[in-house]
């Protein structure tokens, strides 16, 4: 039996690569809008089990980023609830993410990492979503008749 050779196993191995990125990108939700309300639930506990000393107060802050792994930039301000509404002005493919702010006597003392939209271990029911907008055109102008009415 022959061996197979290098070339045919890295082929093998660049098919399958492809096959599982098309499989995993299909299995995106996305959501045209030029607004979306994210909802999200807090935490209970420190990074390390703990729970969240007293005197603690959490904020929010949502980021966005263009799909698939685009700089986040903070949007909006830290909110203390737990949903947001996000308004996109520019064209794209967003994903939308959340920090946990840790603030105590009204100073931050921690920001968590940020849990993206489309990361399956930070998504209810391990559904990723990203959001699509599309600017809207310009209305058409100069309508006028071809033909005289009869």
């Amino acid at each position: 039996m022959r061996k197979p050779s290098l070339k045919r196993l890295f082929v093998i191995v660049i098919t399958a690569t492809a096959i599982t990125t098309i499989t995993a990108a299909a299995d995106v939700l996305w959501q045209t809008a030029n607004q979306l309300t994210v909802a999200w639930d807090p935490p209970a506990t420190l990074k390390d089990d703990l729970p969240i000393p007293p005197g603690s107060t959490l904020q929010y802050q949502l980021y966005l980023r263009t799909d698939p792994a685009g700089q986040p930039t903070k949007t909006g301000q830290p909110t203390a609830g737990t949903t947001a509404t996000v308004t996109f002005t520019t064209e794209g493919r967003f994903d939308i993410g959340v920090s946990t702010l840790r603030l105590v006597d009204g100073q931050l003392v921690n920001e968590s990492d940020i849990a993206w939209s489309n990361d399956a271990s930070a998504v209810d029911a391990g559904i990723i979503f990203g959001v699509v907008y599309y600017s809207a055109t310009s209305n058409a102008v100069r309508l006028r008749m071809t033909q005289p009415a009869k």
